[in-house]
């Protein structure tokens, strides 16, 4: 009966001790941080993971970030060995759409080596807040001006061919007056070389008395000749002139259409980055408010974690006082188990040593 009371007895000690020393282990999952959360796309932002699974021996486990489709790299632990975390850099890709201004979506795999066991998956949004042109645009945009210093350079040049043009027509003008001029006189002179022919026939029977005013006559016909063929040759050069202007003239108006073709849609480009601005000073002043909301709910998770992280040193120190409790009442139970078991063998002693008396 005593051994049946021992054995009892130290069975309640190691059940007693077994649930005061046992543990209960709370698999903790990973967490991942990211900051700053907007910013431009020369912003280094710095990504930390904690509460990886530990391993028995040396691994790497390695992580994936992803930035909308497109994957920015991947990435070995910072420790290589048994316990396992990351603290991570990374920018934002300088690439068409990758890099436009507004949120863009952070997405992140951590997985063991070989890509048996994935141990976290995540998203995050970072805010691009300011735009940096691609060359080609900058490229673009020097070409752009260049052409319009070039429309400035062909406009003064065509003003400057107009007023030749006028200045020409100008001087055809008094020239068309002076052959015209010249010509009503060749008129005049003809007519007046009929009248005089027909004087001589009439005067043809006093022919030595006119003979001298024939020769005179004579002598001024051809000195109109010879005004005429000059005034015929005038003509024909006035006339080349004027088909080159003429020609001149259709370049020109083909040229001026084409630029007014080129103004319309230069006017169109300025009108299209007008509208362009004013959408940009928009989302800034949009991306300003939310700066500002995104700043206020930072200071209000910062002082919520503080509150946390009280609590959390005051709930270790009564887990302390609590363990040493346990310890106490361990230490007592195994007194009272002792002081049990002695007297129970104290006991049969005594009533064997009266029985003898």
């Amino acid at each position: 009966m005593s051994k049946k009371r021992i054995l009892t007895s130290l069975s309640i000690f190691v059940l007693i001790l077994a649930v005061s020393t046992s543990t209960v282990l709370v698999k903790a999952e990973p967490t991942a941080t990211i900051y700053p959360s907007e910013g431009t796309i020369d912003t280094d932002i710095f990504l930390q993971i904690r509460g990886l699974p530990g391993t028995q021996f040396y691994e790497y486990y390695y992580l994936y970030i992803f930035w909308d489709d497109f994957l920015l790299g991947v990435f070995p632990d910072n420790s290589g060995t048994y316990n396992h975390y990351f603290d991570t850099y990374f920018s934002p890709p300088n690439s068409g759409n990758y890099s436009a201004l507004g949120n863009h979506t952070v997405y992140i795999e951590v997985w063991n080596n070989g890509r048996t066991a994935m141990f976290i998956n995540t998203t995050f949004t970072f805010t691009i807040t300011e735009y940096f042109p691609r060359p080609e645009y900058i490229a673009l945009n020097a070409t752009y001006y260049a052409l319009l210093a070039d429309y400035s350079d062909l406009l003064d040049d065509y003003n400057s061919s107009l007023s030749d043009y006028n200045a020409l027509q100008a001087n055809y003008d008094t020239l068309q007056n002076n052959h015209n001029s010249l010509l009503a006189d060749y008129n005049d002179l003809l007519n007046s070389y009929d009248s005089l022919v027909t004087h001589f026939e009439f005067l043809n029977s006093t022919y030595y008395g006119l003979e001298s005013i024939y020769e005179s006559l004579n002598s001024s016909y051809y000195d109109l000749l010879d005004i005429y063929s000059e005034l015929q040759s005038d003509y024909d050069d006035l006339q080349e002139d004027y088909d080159s202007l003429s020609a001149s003239y259709d370049n020109l108006q083909a040229l001026y259409e084409s630029l007014l073709e080129d103004y319309a849609d230069l006017l169109e480009d300025y009108e299209s980055l007008g509208s362009d601005y004013d959408a940009m000073e928009d989302d800034y002043i949009s991306l300003e408010s939310n700066h500002n909301n995104l700043e206020t709910s930072y200071n209000t998770l910062n002082s919520t974690y503080n509150d946390l992280k009280s609590e959390h040193e005051t709930l270790t120190a009564n887990l302390g006082a609590t363990r040493i409790s346990s310890y106490a009442f361990i230490i007592i139970a195994i007194v009272f188990i002792a002081t049990t078991a002695y007297l129970a063998i104290r006991k049969p002693k005594r009533k064997t040593e009266l029985e003898t008396t």
